[in-house]
Formats: structure tokens, C-alpha cells, sequence
């Protein structure tokens, strides 16, 4: 079996390029495992501060509802109610929409509806936070 001068080259060549190939994949895959590591902690943070904006948001409305509720207690009585209700439209529309026409679903709506309000009248008598 012989070689020529070019195929005995070509050999030597293609295996020190294969082991340059295993060199950069050893070296692509330390960049690799950093990256994930980057990108966890990356994430973390994001994470520490959607959680402490969140927070901070919800104890500071917190605050001015209670402040509003104590000073002008009707006023956003009415203001809370207006957009609950106003807000119903979407659920009710993709309700009706979505079910079988008849009048046992529409029965079973208005059925929890009506369990819904009643809940709330009972905390409200129950639980009289406001003067």
C-alpha cells in the first residue's frame, strides 16, 4: 500500500484539524456553560426586580385606596363598582359566545352570579372595616 507525498499530507493535515476541531468544541462548551451561568444570574436579577417593583406597587396603591376609602369612601365606592361591572362585558361576551345556546348554561351563569353577590353582601355586614 502507498502513499503519495499529497495524500501523506493530506492525512497529517485533516488530523491536525480534527484535533484543532476538538480543541474548539472543549473551548465552545466552556463559552457555552458560562452563557447559561450569565444567563441565570441575568434572569435572577430581572426576576429580584419585577418581584420587589411588584411589591412596592401593590403596598403603595394599598395605601392610597385605604387613604381614598377613609376620606371619600362613596366616591370610590362607586368608582371600584363602575369598573368591576364595566369589566364583566368581556367575560359575559365570550361566555355567550362560547356556549351552547339553551337555557341551562345561561340558568348556571346567572345561578353563580347570583352566589357571587351574595358572598359579598355577607362579608360586607360580616366584616364592616369602613365607619
Amino acid at each position: 500500500f502507498y502513499l503519495s507525498q499529497a495524500q501523506t499530507q493530506k492525512i497529517k493535515s485533516a488530523s491536525k484539524n480534527s484535533q484543532f476541531d476538538i480543541n474548539v468544541k472543549k473551548s465552545d462548551n466552556k463559552q457555552t456553560e458560562k452563557n447559561k451561568i450569565d444567563k441565570k444570574i441575568a434572569a435572577f436579577y430581572a426576576g429580584s426586580a419585577l418581584i420587589v417593583g411588584a411589591a412596592i406597587g401593590i403596598l403603595g396603591f394599598s395605601k392610597f385606596l385605604d387613604y381614598l376609602l377613609q376620606h371619600h369612601e362613596e366616591a370610590t365606592m362607586a368608582f371600584l363598582i363602575g369598573v368591576m361591572l364595566g369589566t364583566l362585558k368581556i367575560p359575559a361576551v365570550n361566555i355567550i359566545t362560547t356556549i351552547d345556546p339553551g337555557i341551562l348554561p345561561i340558568l348556571l351563569c346567572i345561578i353563580v352570579a347570583v352566589i357571587g353577590i351574595v358572598l359579598i353582601v355577607v362579608m360586607e355586614t360580616k366584616f364592616d372595616y369602613i365607619n
